[in-house]
């Protein structure tokens, strides 16, 4: 299900409108991925895999993870992830740990 766009603290997401190139009519299926989500996969996949990528980077693989783990019964596939952003320019937000705090994203869990 498809809902409305509303604001996200991913840039770049969630905008109040959609494109005039966004046919909703051909989409088969969608995946909701939180703001937490994406900020906490993008510091996963700078620890991890030594990938310095944004948030919507982040956004995009939390997807793919989501919808890949609700088709388990399907016939395998192969998923392509396209990563549009480098982490560089989300130093004062993905990268710190203070911010996300303040937004409620961090635990010492995370």
């Amino acid at each position: 299900m498809i809902t409305p766009p509303h604001p996200y603290e991913v840039e770049g997401v969630g905008e109040d409108m959609l494109p005039d190139n966004v046919h909703l009519r051909v989409i088969d299926d969608a995946v909701r991925v939180s703001d937490g989500e994406a900020f906490l996969m993008a510091r996963r996949l700078v620890k991890e895999e030594g990938l310095c990528v944004g948030p919507s980077s982040a956004l995009a693989l939390v997807g793919a993870l989501k919808w890949a783990r609700s088709h388990q019964s399907d016939k395998a596939r192969r998923i392509l992830v396209l990563f549009p952003d480098h982490g560089r320019a989300y130093l004062s937000k993905a990268f710190n740990q203070q911010w996300l705090k303040e937004k409620g994203y961090w635990s010492e869990d995370s």
